[in-house]
C-alpha cells in the first residue's frame, strides 16, 4: 500500500515492499506533492556518514532539488577532524550520480559539529540557532552492533535520541522528526503491530543507572536487565521508541527497518558500503570460507534493500508534515509477510551466485549447509572453519608473512 493511505496503527498495513510504495495510483502528483513539502526546507540528518544517512543524504539532494540545505551532525573520529570527514563524505561513491549531473548540490551539504553521546549532542550555542530554522530532521544515528557493551548502548542509542528530541523543542519552524528505529525493538513479541509498546523499564531510569554505576557493574546486571531482549541493542532501541512517543509536543513518526541491505535500485543496484551482518555473510559464503551455520533453515530473513527503507523516511516525514496523522505513527518497513525469504533458500541463492560469479577473494569452493544440532554445528566448526584457518595461518607464518 502507498504510504499516504497508511495508518500509524492499522493492522492490514504491517509492512511495505518496494514495488508498492513506489508505483503509486497517481506517481506524478505524490511526487510533485513531496517536491513542494521539501522546497526550500532545511533538514537535520544524524548518522549521515552511516549506511543508511549516506542513501538518505544522496535521494534527497538527487530527488528533492528544491531543498535549502541539509545539516549533518559529525563528530571527529579516528583522528580526523569534522571538516575532515565532510570533505571524505563529499567525495564518497554514493554522489557519483550528483556529481556527474549536479554538482552544485553537494554545496547544500554542511557538518554541524557534534556528537549523540555527549551532552545536548554537544552542538555549540552558535550552530544550535542555525539548526533552530530546521523543518525536518532524520534521527538515523545508533550503534547497531549488538555486542555492545549496555552503558555505551544506553548512551548512544537512548541518551542521545533524548538529546536530539530537546534539541527538536527549539525549532519552531519543525513539520516532522522521522526517528529511525528497528523492526527488533520489541523482539520479545511474536507479533508486532504499528504502534509503540510500553518498555520493559523507564528509560529515564536506565540512562540515570548507567551513569551512575561503573561501566564493569553495568554489565555485570546487564543480562538482568535485558530480559528477553537477545542483545542491549534491541533493548535500548525499544526505549528510545518510548521517549519519542513521549514527545507528544513535537511532529514525530517513527520507521522501523528490518535486516538493511544492498540497494535495489539507488543510488545504483547493488550498492552498499559495509560488509556487516547479512552483507558479511554472503561475503564469506561466496569466498567459500563460512561453510556451516546453527539454525532452522525455515526461518525467515527479513531483508530490506536500503533504497526502500530511505524512500519510506522521506514519505514518512512527508505525511507527518502534510497530513498530519496523529501521535506519533509508526512504520514496520518490512518483507516478512510479504516477500519471505528464508534462511535455506538464502544460503543456497548465495552459493548459486558465488559459483556463477566468482570473487577474486575466494578462499574454498563456496558450499554452505545449516543443522539444528548444536555438536554438530560444533564440529562442523572446528573442522570447516576453525583447523582450515589454523593450518592457513601455519602457511603463512612459515613463508614468514603475518597470519590472518
Amino acid at each position: 500500500k502507498h504510504i499516504e493511505m497508511m495508518n500509524g496503527n492499522d493492522l492490514n498495513v504491517l509492512n511495505l515492499n518496494y514495488e508498492s510504495h513506489m508505483n503509486m495510483e497517481h506517481p506524478d502528483k505524490t511526487s510533485e506533492a513531496i517536491a513542494d513539502f521539501y522546497e526550500d526546507s532545511i533538514i537535520l540528518v544524524t548518522g549521515g556518514t552511516g549506511f543508511v544517512g549516506k542513501a538518505l543524504l544522496e535521494k534527497l539532494l538527487r530527488s528533492c532539488a528544491g531543498i535549502k540545505t541539509v545539516y549533518v551532525l559529525m563528530r571527529p573520529k579516528r583522528g580526523l577532524t569534522v571538516d575532515q570527514r565532510y570533505k571524505e563524505l563529499l567525495k564518497n561513491q554514493v554522489f557519483d550520480r550528483i556529481r556527474a549531473k549536479w554538482p552544485e548540490r553537494l554545496g547544500k551539504l554542511y557538518p554541524i559539529t557534534g556528537d549523540v553521546s555527549a551532552p545536548n549532542l554537544g552542538v555549540s550555542p552558535e550552530q544550535r540557532e542555525l539548526l533552530g530554522k530546521v523543518t525536518a530532521v532524520f534521527h538515523s544515528a545508533a550503534t547497531v552492533r549488538f555486542t555492545e557493551p549496555l552503558h555505551v548502548a544506553t548512551t548512544l542509542n537512548v541518551q542521545g535520541t533524548a538529546s536530539l528530541l530537546k534539541l527538536a523543542e527549539d525549532m519552531p519552524k519543525l513539520k516532522a522528526l522521522v526517528h529511525v528505529s528497528t523492526a527488533y525493538s520489541n523482539a520479545p513479541r511474536s507479533h508486532i503491530e504499528e504502534r509503540v509498546y510500553p518498555p520493559p523499564y523507564d528509560p529515564d531510569s536506565i540512562v540515570r543507572c548507567t551513569k551512575m554505576l561503573p561501566p564493569e557493574t553495568v554489565e555485570v546486571i546487564s543480562d538482568t536487565l535485558q530480559g528477553e531482549h537477545p542483545n542491549p541493542y534491541t533493548l535500548t532501541k525499544a526505549l528510545a521508541e518510548s521517549i519519542v512517543y513521549g514527545h507528544t509536543n513535537l511532529p514525530v513518526c517513527i520507521v522501523r527497518p528490518s535486516i538493511v541491505t544492498a540497494a535495489l535500485q539507488e543510488p545504483y543496484p547493488g550498492w552498499i558500503d559495509n560488509v556487516y551482518g547479512v552483507t558479511g555473510i554472503i561475503m564469506e559464503m561466496s569466498r567459500g570460507t563460512y561453510r556451516s551455520g546453527y539454525c532452522r533453515e525455515r526461518y525467515v530473513v527479513d531483508l530490506v534493500p536500503v533504497d526502500m527503507v530511505v524512500n519510506s523516511c522521506i514519505l514518512a516525514a512527508w505525511r507527518q508534515g502534510v497530513k498530519q496523522p496523529g501521535r506519533c505513527p509508526v512504520y514496520n518497513v518490512t518483507s516478512g509477510s510479504i516477500n519471505p525469504l528464508q534462511w535455506g533458500q538464502f544460503t543456497k541463492l548465495c552459493v548459486k551466485w558465488a559459483l556463477e560469479n566468482p570473487t577474486k577473494y575466494v578462499m574454498w569452493y563456496p558450499n554452505f549447509a545449516f543443522t539444528e544440532s548444536r555438536f554438530m554445528n560444533t564440529f562442523w566448526e572446528i573442522t570447516c572453519h576453525f583447523l582450515p584457518a589454523f593450518m592457513y595461518d601455519l602457511l603463512l607464518r612459515a613463508q614468514g608473512r603475518k597470519a590472518m
